[in-house]
């Protein structure tokens, strides 16, 4: 690749998407929790709750800056009620932005 192409986020689809969006909502808290630098690397560890008693799916994991190159350990997983998971997101180049951790049955959180 020539240059950094947007995240896959199937705005509008598939099916299960508007099922989702008319269920109950689930709410997410988001925190960064870590920060550090490996070599030419930088990375931060965003620790994500579900505090309702609905799942959540697919929780997205997504830096604003779609200019930066970055990886996350884990994206597109499911957190069940009370369930947490911290995910490393890692830059190599500059700082990790502002992330969003979005899901298609709730409101996304800005971290």
């Amino acid at each position: 690749r020539n240059a950094p192409t947007e995240n896959l986020r199937l705005d509008n689809g598939p099916w299960l998407k508007h099922s989702l969006r008319a269920a109950r909502p689930a709410v997410l808290q988001a925190e960064r929790v870590g920060t550090g630098q490996d070599g030419s690397y930088q990375f931060v560890d965003i620790h994500i709750q579900n505090h309702s008693q609905t799942p959540a799916f697919p929780v997205t994991v997504d830096i604003k800056d779609d200019s930066v190159r970055f990886v996350i350990d884990d994206n597109f997983f499911l957190l069940k009620s009370d369930e947490k998971k911290t995910v490393r997101v890692t830059c190599r180049e500059g700082a990790v932005g502002t992330v969003r951790v979005g899901l298609w049955n709730g409101d996304p959180v800005i971290v």
